[in-house]
């Protein structure tokens, strides 16, 4: 565990000092917050092209790939996160819309799924993480690169939530956990559907405050 918190320092660090190549003037609450999402996204990114993102302990698995490809052949580490940062700085720009209040239609259709598939989650045990997963490779074959946990999630919570829509919960986690290939197929043409979507697929409230580090207004990435 010691050596999987220190390869969280290390990413996020090395990935703070990749971001003003890719993103102008930024502060250090942005720098700290976007380093986050990129860490996270990279490490699924490795996991993915490793191959090992069916693995329960994928994450640890990947950065001790990251970790061991710094140390022993930094330029092709180099290499491997300047052309990932590449994509992903297009796609932030491309997915990424950053508001000061909520759309409350919007909220209301988020809530309503959130609803229906909380009470699907707790029924499924171990499978929830493994769609998750499965979720997370899809957007990224896909080319989705940016915001992998929070879409894969989106994505499985959407799938569960149409499937409780249908029939009363417990015939959904029934049907769930005797039917994997169905909801794997779902993943997979909901994926593909994202990736074809033009325009923003996470939204995020922020506080203004929260932009404002030594400047006038708030200004947009």
């Amino acid at each position: 565990m010691e050596y999987r918190v220190l390869g969280d320092g290390f990413l996020k660090l090395v990935i703070q000092r990749y971001l003003p190549r890719f993103f102008y003037n930024l502060t250090q609450q942005e720098l700290e917050f976007m380093g986050d999402v990129a860490k996270e996204d990279f490490v699924n990114y490795a996991a993915y092209t490793r191959g090992v993102l069916a693995e329960p302990t994928y994450r640890e698995i990947a950065l001790s790939h990251l970790s061991s490809l710094a140390e022993d052949n930094p330029l092709a580490f180099d290499r491997m996160l300047t052309s990932w940062m590449e994509v992903w700085s297009i796609k932030w720009g491309q997915r990424v819309k950053l508001v000061l209040s909520e759309d409350q239609r919007e909220e209301e259709v988020i809530q309503a799924v959130e609803k229906k598939a909380s009470k699907l989650v707790p029924l499924l045990g171990g499978l929830y993480p493994q769609l998750t997963r499965f979720a997370v490779g899809s957007l990224i074959s896909n080319g989705e690169v940016c915001f992998t946990n929070l879409l894969a999630d989106t994505v499985v919570k959407e799938v569960l939530a149409k499937l409780a829509s249908s029939m009363s919960i417990e015939e959904a986690a029934n049907f769930a956990r005797s039917n994997p290939v169905f909801l794997l197929s779902e993943i997979v043409q909901r994926a593909r559907a994202l990736a074809r979507y033009k325009g923003n697929l996470v939204v995020l409230k922020v506080n203004p405050s929260f932009f404002q580090e030594a400047r006038e207004e708030v200004h947009e990435w």
